[in-house]
């Protein structure tokens, strides 16, 4: 039990001095990371990707009623301007 004890010392010093170092080399590492980021032009996607739920683009337009300027990509429940109309004449040029 003696090891035991001895080594959580150990852990505990360890977890200590690796605090330290990391407080002490931070401010660098974030100096060189800003460096490169204004050097190579990176943008906070190109950094970190793309934060998850941002991901999802809109389905294309496919078709556009001219009266509201209200469109429809073609997913999802028939829109009601729509409605017992046929979709054919309201569809866009892609």
């Amino acid at each position: 039990m003696a090891q035991h004890r001895e080594l959580k010392a150990q852990l505990e010093e360890l977890n200590e001095r690796i605090d330290q170092a990391r407080v002490k080399e931070a401010p660098d590492a974030l100096l060189q990371i800003r460096e490169l980021v204004a050097l190579f032009g990176f943008s906070q996607s190109d950094v970190f990707g793309v934060a998850p739920g941002l991901r999802k683009t809109r389905a294309q337009a496919k078709y556009r009623d001219p009266e509201t300027g209200r469109t429809w990509s073609g997913r999802g429940a028939r829109p009601k301007w729509l409605k017992d109309k046929s979709i054919e004449q309201y569809r866009l040029d892609l």
